[in-house]
């Protein structure tokens, strides 16, 4: 659990009846912690960043769980699922974000009204535990209701008591209105922690911005420069990087679960290092400093996808590129003594080597870092085309084909 206090307006409904009491927080598959937003001017300390901690959302949890599961709609099933994965490989603990409101139902019980207990299956809530996962429960309003349905809310123009409480949920939460947005967004960025939203007009609003965030934005980018040229006669359906790297581990997919315990074992360092980065990079107070620490770490992360393209002859050759660097002097000396033969120091190199110098560098680059190290031997995957036919079935291929 994290450790985190609020500014508040007033304490919890609850003790107002009960000076010891708290509102009942309903759980279905994870431990929840609730949020009332309503009544939060702002957070007064929190742990959350330095416990690597994100946050995702129903949504997203719900498309990786179709990966093992089945019944893959759309292409947005599978950006959902790597919006899922990129809070499972990145982060250590990982919070699912449920709006929903507070409710006083009568004249005694307080609790939250959630409509997401058929939203998830079994297998997601399972597969959120490998990350400490709890649900944080975000009440943007305080309602009162009874036999008669909702009778008074917060948002005044949002009322009618001729509702149900399920009936105003289902009008008001599953559309994500602004208030409930706004709500959000607020829990976003007060904690500053990283957010895997598969809303897209929610997930621009945020602008929590960190070093994992910074990662996966260069390593996608180039993802999807190199990805593009593959005609779509041969593989008409995008796969991101990080679906492509766990499907590419998996035998099957009911393995999906085992493969990310796996990946997220050997993405430890990588993890570490990410905070690591992050902590250095916050650290620093001279400008130019920083420019050029930030310009290192993002050539690194920049050559993860043309590293992973690299070719077996073209490795050989960066092989002897290292050779040739430490033979340099040798060289060098052999080209002056036959400098009368009019070959200099350039073109002896030029013809012992080619292009070496430049993979060589480039060889430099990945290794700059661990994560872009570990991603760029990741991201030798089977093809894309390959993938999709051994794990999605037909159904699901036209499905995405005609999303």
């Amino acid at each position: 659990m994290s450790n985190t206090q609020y500014y508040v307006m007033h304490p919890d409904e609850s003790r107002f009846k009960n000076p010891t009491g708290t509102s009942f927080i309903p759980t279905y598959g994870a431990p929840a912690t609730a949020v009332d937003t309503y009544r939060i001017l702002g957070v007064h300390t929190t742990d959350l960043p330095t416990k690597n901690a994100a946050f995702t959302d129903i949504k997203s949890v719900q498309a990786i769980s179709k990966i093992a599961e089945g019944d893959i709609e759309s292409r947005y099933d599978l950006e959902s699922a790597e919006t899922a994965l990129q809070a499972l490989l990145l982060h250590d603990t990982v919070y699912v974000l449920t709006p929903c409101p507070k409710v006083q139902n009568g004249q005694n019980f307080i609790s939250y009204s959630r409509n997401d207990k058929k939203k998830r299956s079994n297998f997601s809530y399972d597969l959120l535990a490998l990350v400490n996962s709890h649900d944080w429960l975000i009440a943007p309003e305080f309602i009162r209701i009874s036999e008669n349905g909702v009778q008074s809310s917060r948002f005044n123009f949002m009322h009618s008591s001729s509702r149900t409480i399920e009936d105003y949920m289902e009008k008001n939460y599953e559309s994500e209105s602004k208030y409930v947005s706004d709500s959000l967004i607020a829990t976003i960025q007060d904690h500053g922690i990283s957010a895997y939203i598969s809303n897209n007009k929610l997930s621009e609003a945020i602008d929590t911005e960190n070093m994992p965030k910074h990662f996966y934005n260069r390593m996608r980018t180039s993802w999807d420069q190199h990805t593009s040229t593959t005609p779509p006669f041969i593989c008409s359906i995008k796969i991101p990087p990080l679906l492509a790297i766990t499907l590419d581990r998996m035998n099957n997919r009911q393995d999906l679960k085992n493969t990310i315990i796996d990946l997220r074992e050997e993405l430890k360092p990588a993890r570490e290092e990410l905070m690591r980065l992050q902590k250095e990079l916050s650290k620093i107070q001279n400008q130019s400093d920083l420019e050029n620490l930030s310009q290192r770490i993002t050539q690194s992360f920049d050559a993860i996808v043309p590293h992973s393209r690299i070719t077996p002859a073209e490795r050989r050759i960066r092989i002897i590129g290292r050779i040739f660097s430490i033979t340099r002097p040798i060289i060098n000396f052999i080209a002056a003594t036959h400098s009368a033969s009019g070959m200099s120091t350039q073109q002896m190199s030029e013809h012992l080597s080619g292009n070496i110098g430049l993979i060589f560098n480039d060889g430099n680059i990945i290794d700059r870092t661990v994560t872009a190290k570990s991603f760029a031997g990741l991201l030798k995957t089977e093809s894309l085309q390959h993938l999709i036919k051994y794990h999605f079935n037909q159904s699901e291929i036209n499905s995405i084909i005609n999303s």
